[in-house]
């Protein structure tokens, strides 16, 4: 009995110095945490307002012409983005709203049949291409095109629904080319171009400068901007992205065009 009692002595003693030391090694820890406090975390926020980041003359001047023209098109991405899987008269409406210079919304299957669309007449076709999604990119990422249609250039912009790994529709929306530029503030200043070529030469003789024979499919694949140059001048150029489609917007920064 006595053996016993000393016993279970021994095992709380052992259990006390344990639980000590736990907790003696948690104060140490949050010792060291702590000095790590304003340091490392937590840090008090810093706004260094004199480092500026410089920006380009022709930097500035191809934003002022083109950033309403880019803005509009993020915001067609975004609201496609979040449409339904089964968009209504109402969301149409709503997008008519929202984009006037939309000129028409549509529904296709999966095979790329359009089978409602508005306005019925003179809607949305021949999506086929659309169907597929670019190497590189997500099958369910927003898909886009550039095409000549009737009026001029115009795009084409997807948001493919898939249920179990098939594709079941596409919500589409169109829109000229003509109609988007005119909320710019200058569009006679730069011209827009997409991989497949000029779209929008605005006012320049494309021949004289130095855009004439780029290969603009390639051009934007390392750098989103840069400069070229003939005999004559300098143009600036950037791209960005409208889904999977690449665009550039070039304007002049030396020589006369």
């Amino acid at each position: 009995m006595r053996a016993r009692l000393i016993i279970g002595v021994f095992c709380l003693f052992t259990l006390f110095a344990g639980a000590c030391a736990s907790s003696q090694g948690s104060k140490n820890a949050w010792k060291g945490v702590r000095s790590f406090y304003g340091s490392h975390i937590n840090k008090s926020v810093f706004l260094e307002v004199d480092n500026r980041v410089y920006c380009a003359p022709h930097e500035v001047a191809l934003v002022r012409v083109m950033g309403g023209v880019d803005f509009q098109l993020e915001q067609l991405l975004r609201a496609m983005d979040d449409s339904d899987r089964s968009p209504d008269g109402e969301w149409a409406e709503a997008m008519f709203k929202k984009f006037p210079w939309l000129a028409a919304v549509a529904l296709a299957d999966g095979q790329g049949r359009v089978f409602e669309s508005l306005p019925e007449k003179g809607g949305v076709n021949s999506v086929e291409t659309l169907l597929n999604h670019k190497p590189g990119r997500n099958r369910t990422d927003l898909r886009a095109l550039a095409r000549e249609g009737r009026s001029g250039p115009e795009f084409l912009l997807a948001k493919p629904v898939y249920m179990q790994n098939e594709l079941r529709a596409l919500i589409l929306c169109r829109f000229n080319l003509y109609d988007l530029l005119r909320l710019a503030g200058q569009p006679d200043k730069f011209v827009f171009s997409t991989t497949g070529g000029i779209l929008w030469p605005a006012g320049y003789n494309i021949e004289e400068t130095p855009l004439n024979g780029v290969d603009w499919e390639n051009l934007g694949a390392n750098h989103v901007d840069g400069t070229l140059s003939n005999a004559r001048g300098e143009f600036y150029w950037l791209s960005t992205y409208f889904a999977d489609l690449r665009l550039y917007y070039s304007l002049p920064v030396a020589g006369d065009f």
